[in-house]
């Protein structure tokens, strides 16, 4: 996989477009590189000419207590900085009525010599806030 913003070379453009999954690529220092249109959806992601950082893009909280993750204490911020792949880790973010919920699974990857993330995420809202209805 080339990290440069107009490509995502191991999935063609229709896969990655037609996916129930969200899937980034970033940078080493977290600025995201590419989206599909689903991550674009579910993050309300613009376009890549916007310098966003995975880890300040939103307010994440944690599912168990709905504490705040400070930005340096995100997954993806721990993935990058101890070059370790995070899985099936879900976070949250408020929105106007309440939380939305999804379950990252993130990976440390190395192309040419540059180091960045593979982010895959899906919508787990519904589950989540059912478990903390009961």
């Amino acid at each position: 996989m080339h990290l440069q913003r107009d490509s995502l070379s191991v999935l063609s453009d229709q896969t990655v477009n037609t996916r129930l999954e969200g899937l980034i690529t970033t940078a080493e220092d977290g600025t995201i590189l590419q989206f599909n249109k689903r991550a674009q959806e579910l993050f309300a992601l613009k376009t890549t000419k916007e310098i966003n950082k995975i880890h300040e893009l939103t307010t994440f909280y944690t599912a168990d207590d709905l504490s705040i993750l400070p930005p340096t204490e995100t997954p993806f911020f721990i993935a990058l900085s101890k070059n370790q792949n995070q899985d099936e880790i879900i976070l949250g973010r408020k929105e106007d009525q309440g939380f939305s919920w999804y379950q990252f699974n993130i990976h440390f990857i190395v192309e040419d010599n540059k180091k960045g993330l593979l982010i895959s995420f899906i919508d787990v809202s519904k589950l989540v806030n059912k478990i903390h209805i009961l």
